[in-house]
């Protein structure tokens, strides 16, 4: 089971915000960034109602390579939102559009001395966001990156699965998924990653500290 300690800050998605200033008790931290008005809102509210604002800071934005203004598309289900633009056989109807404020997690976390895990969950911009996280990574060799892996989301970007888990190995990553079922971890090949819709996949340097949490 991955182990949160509460001692340092966390950069963690918006679905595990709560949990995850839980976790990191009273001396840890939490960013959550997070683009859909609605989302960011109930996320607030949610905050403020479980008496976690000194621990949570929510950003109104959305993760990704550089600053700029895009345009963020929304679906029926407010949890597959995402800068990508959706499948063809989904008429205009059915997806919203609006322009959004996008910027890289290291101008969004700048005033964040210690990073020690970052949850991703972008519906395909995942490889955006790692390119905006390059001072992170590079600042925090034990840091622990969680990501949603989908096959459907890559084919709609033109990306190869080979490619998107090698940019995550160039940074010297190892890749862990997460059995949905019991939320324990282990090893993972690439059949096993093909055969699957969407899982969470723990990115983690050997030997680190993050690395002797797990169970596999």
């Amino acid at each position: 089971m991955l182990n949160l300690s509460g001692k340092r800050p966390r950069l963690v998605s918006r679905l595990l915000s709560l949990a995850g200033a839980v976790a990191v008790g009273s001396m840890g931290k939490v960013l959550a960034v997070e683009p859909t008005p609605q989302s960011f809102d109930l996320l607030v509210r949610a905050i403020e109602c479980n008496g976690l604002s000194g621990r949570v800071t929510a950003r109104r934005i959305a993760a990704g390579a550089r600053e700029e203004t895009r345009s963020l598309y929304i679906g029926r289900v407010l949890g597959h939102n995402s800068l990508i633009p959706p499948p063809p056989r989904l008429s205009n109807s059915k997806v919203e559009v609006m322009e959004i404020d996008v910027a890289p997690l290291d101008e969004v976390a700048s005033n964040c001395d210690v990073v020690d895990v970052v949850k991703i969950d972008v519906e395909g911009a995942e490889l955006e966001v790692l390119a905006g996280m390059r001072r992170i990574i590079e600042r925090n060799p034990g840091l622990a990156i969680i990501v949603e892996f989908g096959p459907s989301h890559l084919e709609r970007i033109g990306t190869s699965p080979e490619h998107w888990l090698a940019a995550f190995a160039a940074h010297g990553y190892e890749r862990v998924l997460i059995d949905e079922s019991s939320g324990h971890c282990r090893h993972a090949d690439m059949q096993e990653l093909m055969s699957v819709e969407s899982v969470n996949v723990v990115f983690l340097r050997p030997n680190s500290r993050a690395m002797s949490r797990l169970w596999i």
